[in-house]
C-alpha cells in the first residue's frame, strides 16, 4: 500500500520526491517489523527514527545524510557558525535540511501538536543559506505506545489521536503516514517549509 498522505502539493518537486521517500520507509518499517517481530523502528526516539529515514532516502534512491555539518545562527545573536542538523536529503537536484521532533502522545492533542511543530521549526530556522536548497520543519508522531486509559479503551484513544492528527495535518504543508498494515499504529510525518531558496 505504502505511505498515506494526508496534504500535499502534488505539483510539487517535494511531493513527488518525498513520496518516494516515504514510501521506501513504508517498506522499511514493514520489513523491520517482520525482522523484529512485530516491533516499530519509529517506536524508540529522534536518532533512531531518522536513522530509517535516511535509509529510506537510500532506498528511493536519493542522496542523505542523518546529523549533517551545516552553518547555523547561534541562539546568543545571529552570527553564523558551525552547527548540525538532523538530516540532509537530495533528490532531482533539489536538496532539503530538515529539522526534527519527534513525540510520543497520549491522544495527540492539538496543543502539544503546535507546540512541538514550533518547536522544529525554530531549531530549522537556524539554519543559513549554504547547502540545501530549502529547509524544513518535521514533526515525528508514533503512535505505537497508546495504550488502554482508565476510562476509555485504546481503540478510543487511538481514533481521538488520529483525529487530531488528520485536524493538524490538513494545516501543514505535508503530512503522510506510514507502517500502519505492519504495526496497526502508524507513525505520522508532519513537514512544514521554514526557508526556500528555488
Amino acid at each position: 500500500m505504502g505511505a498515506v498522505c494526508w496534504k500535499g502539493h502534488r505539483s510539487t518537486l517535494e511531493f513527488k520526491a518525498w513520496s518516494e521517500w516515504l514510501n521506501a520507509a513504508d517498506a522499511l518499517t514493514k520489513r523491520y517489523c517482520r525482522a523484529m517481530e512485530e516491533d516499530d523502528p519509529f517506536a524508540y526516539n529522534e536518532t533512531a527514527s531518522v536513522s530509517v529515514l535516511a535509509a529510506a532516502a537510500a532506498c528511493a534512491g536519493h542522496i542523505s545524510l542523518a546529523d549533517f555539518s551545516t552553518r547555523k545562527a547561534s541562539r546568543e545573536n545571529r552570527a553564523h557558525g558551525p552547527g548540525r542538523s538532523d538530516f540532509w536529503m537530495q533528490a532531482a537536484g533539489r536538496s532539503w535540511a530538515f529539522e526534527f521532533k519527534q513525540w510520543m502522545p497520549v491522544t495527540a492533542p492539538r496543543k502539544r501538536l503546535v507546540s512541538h511543530m514550533s518547536a522544529a521549526e525554530a531549531c530549522a530556522k537556524k539554519i543559513v543559506k549554504g547547502q540545501s536548497d530549502g529547509v524544513i520543519a518535521g514533526l515525528i508522531v508514533p503512535l505505537y505506545w497508546i495504550e488502554k486509559g482508565k476510562r476509555s479503551t485504546s481503540e478510543d484513544v487511538l481514533q481521538r489521536a488520529r483525529t487530531n492528527l488528520e485536524k493538524f495535518a490538513a494545516g501543514c504543508d505535508f503530512a503522510w503516514s506510514i507502517g500502519g498494515a505492519c504495526v496497526e499504529r502508524e507513525t505520522w510525518l508532519l513537514f512544514n517549509i521554514v526557508r526556500k531558496w528555488w
